[in-house]
């Protein structure tokens, strides 16, 4: 009786989650069952730095995989800040339900995702550390065909060295892919930072791998995102956005082992919640952010084709910008449709002026210095002069016209030669100098750079 009861109520299970299998289709299908396991933590330990967004980050990526990612609601583990103990003891319950999940589902897959604090050899979790080793030995020990570690965090390109929905999910219900292994992404090497930016409110790798999942990184257009597409995405979005920080570029690490065929899907674009799809004509950078503000998806656009991207139902705020022009355009989605957005959608809208903090252009060169050797330079100044070292000729003539001029005159007159003088001679008493303006003309050679020849008048 007890095994009879089980049977129908793991039947009950399976038809609620899917349910095509109410019309008649084959029960083979019922293939995949996918866990997440979630873990946020701000706090690094004393010594580090607070961060903002990691518990925020984890949270993202919750919404994501439960949306579009094949995960429902109940197969979700999310462990904000949580310690040593309480993370260790949620992953043997996982396990259980893995192990669980395999008599009934024919594969069985994990995502795991960690935000916050690391160093070259451990996971930090407030206080306490996991090392990598206890990590890894801890995610290979699933019972799960497929399991798919992500780390956000500093120093966990460490990690990948070789030595160290809607409410269903269809695509999980695809054979097309028997994949078996297991695959770590990390968001920086071995020896980099892992950034986050108040701008985005998010990690810059956690906020390109959401976009790439949520769309972004479909390059072949087939409303299914791969775990390379959305690797290849946030690669190239985290080493764009970083390469002139302070901390300096930031390069995400990847370290696969798969066997089988096809590719693990990571998410399916049409089975999310709702849908926006850009038309053909619109091209250049597309930002999409929430009623909050807050930027949730960052695409670039070619022409002539369209994209769509997986969203929550809700209103938006959506910004493009091209070569020439800012565009700007408000839409409400709905949940279980659709919304296809054209350029007539849009609103032109003028660009803000700024001004550029320290960015004062390349240096400019110094003006070229003509090649003149010869010049002509005219001076002045004031001077200050001492009567006793200067005016020597001026005193002798003063007492030259006072002394020797009225004897020579006395003398004439006792001669008869003249009746009468005068004491002051025509040309007046001289005066003594004590400033002058000196005024004048120089010639000027330049031997070389720093010796010249001078003339002056």
């Amino acid at each position: 009786m007890k095994q009879a009861a089980a049977r129908l109520v793991a039947l009950f299970v399976l038809l609620c989650a899917c349910p095509g299998m109410g019309r008649g289709e084959p029960q083979n299908e019922l293939y995949t069952r996918r866990f997440a396991f979630i873990v946020g933590a701000n706090r690094g330990g004393a010594g580090r730095v607070t961060l903002n967004y990691a518990v925020e980050d984890a949270r993202s990526i919750k919404n994501v995989l439960e949306d579009m990612g094949g995960v429902m609601a109940g197969d979700t583990r999310f462990l904000p800040e949580p310690d040593r103990e309480t993370f260790f003891r949620e992953i043997a319950a996982l396990n259980g339900d893995i192990e669980r999940s395999r008599s009934t589902f024919r594969r069985v897959e994990v995502i795991f995702y960690y935000s916050g604090h690391s160093d070259e050899e451990n996971i930090l979790l407030g206080g306490e550390r996991i090392s990598y080793g206890e990590f890894k030995d801890a995610v290979m020990a699933l019972k799960a065909d497929v399991r798919i570690a992500i780390l956000d965090s500093c120093a966990s390109g460490a990690m990948t060295l070789p030595k160290g929905v809607i409410r269903k999910s269809p695509f999980l219900l695809d054979t097309a892919y028997d994949m078996k292994g297991y695959a770590f992404m990390t968001s920086s090497s071995a020896s980099e930072a892992a950034q986050e930016s108040s701008r985005l409110k998010r990690s810059f790798f956690t906020h390109n791998l959401i976009s790439g999942m949520r769309g972004a990184a479909d390059m072949n257009q087939d409303g299914r995102i791969t775990l390379n597409e959305a690797y290849q995405f946030a690669f190239d979005g985290t080493l764009t956005q970083t390469e002139k920080t302070l901390a300096g570029p930031q390069h995400p690490s990847y370290h696969i082992q798969m066997s089988g065929t096809g590719d693990v899907v990571i998410t399916e674009i049409w089975k999310s919640s709702a849908v926006l799809v850009f038309g053909k004509e619109i091209a250049g950078k597309i930002y999409i952010h929430n009623r909050d503000n807050v930027l949730l998806v960052e695409l670039k656009k070619t022409g002539g084709r369209e994209i769509s991207v997986g969203l929550e139902a809700g209103s938006y705020r959506i910004m493009n910008i091209d070569d020439a022009d800012v565009w700007e355009c408000r839409v409400v989605l709905e949940s279980e449709r659709s919304l296809v957005v054209e350029r007539n959608r849009f609103v032109k809208v003028d660009r803000v002026p700024t001004r550029s903090r320290g960015d004062m252009g390349p240096p400019q060169p110094p003006p070229a210095r003509p090649d003149l050797r010869w010049r002509i330079e005219i001076f002045s100044g004031v001077m200050d002069l001492n009567p006793e070292d200067l005016n020597l000729r001026a005193g002798f003539d003063r007492l030259y016209d006072t002394f020797y001029d009225d004897d020579q005159f006395n003398y004439q007159v006792r001669q008869h030669l003249i009746q009468s003088y005068t004491t002051t001679n025509a040309g007046g008493q001289a005066r003594l100098l004590k400033h002058a303006v000196p005024l004048g003309i120089r010639f000027r050679y330049d031997v070389n750079p720093w010796l010249g020849v001078s003339f002056a008048l």
